[in-house]
């Protein structure tokens, strides 16, 4: 038996080339959200969480300006009949401080929830949430082009919900 945070066969890695190309992700990806879907994305500082976020953002019709909510930890939007929940949990020192801070469950029942730094609390997350979760992993190491523009994205799912649902975007752009 695997790990609890041990994610599926279904990891897919795409090499994006640049913003546009990340905007065509996002737009992809956008169209299989469902409302109760968790969205974990990592990254190093500055790798393109929050543009990913922003794109998806735009995709599902939120009118606002997405920013990073660092110090705020949470930013909710007004999308397509639901809310986008955008969560940075950098800055927490626990899963408790999370629980403490907000109602998850609660955000799963009316929006989308894409949490920054998931990763930091992701074992409680994938025993937890299991079938809604899909991990985003952007760098800008590894990547075959000499370019700042440049990202590697890994898209991993935990559960066959989620591997079938996000089929489109696990075969990449053109599958």
């Amino acid at each position: 038996m695997k790990a609890a945070s041990q994610p599926s066969d279904s990891d897919t890695e795409l090499q994006i080339d640049s913003p546009k190309e990340m905007t065509a992700l996002a737009d992809e990806f956008a169209q299989c959200l469902r409302v109760g879907d968790l969205i974990i994305l990592d990254g190093d500082l500055g790798a393109g969480k929050t543009f990913f976020v922003s794109a998806v953002g735009k995709k599902l019709g939120v009118a606002a300006d997405i920013t990073s909510p660092t110090f705020t930890i949470a930013n909710s939007y007004a999308a397509n009949g639901y809310l986008l929940h955008h969560l940075d949990i950098y800055r927490l020192d626990s899963v408790g401080d999370l629980l403490n801070r907000l109602d998850l469950d609660d955000m799963l029942d009316d929006g989308v929830v894409m949490i920054e730094w998931g990763s930091r609390i992701i074992d409680y997350l994938v025993t937890t949430y299991e079938s809604k979760i899909v991990h985003i992993v952007i760098s800008s190491e590894d990547v075959a082009l000499d370019s700042e523009t440049a990202r590697s994205v890994k898209i991993s799912t935990y559960h066959q919900t989620m591997t079938k649902r996000f089929r489109s975007v696990l075969g990449g752009l053109d599958g």
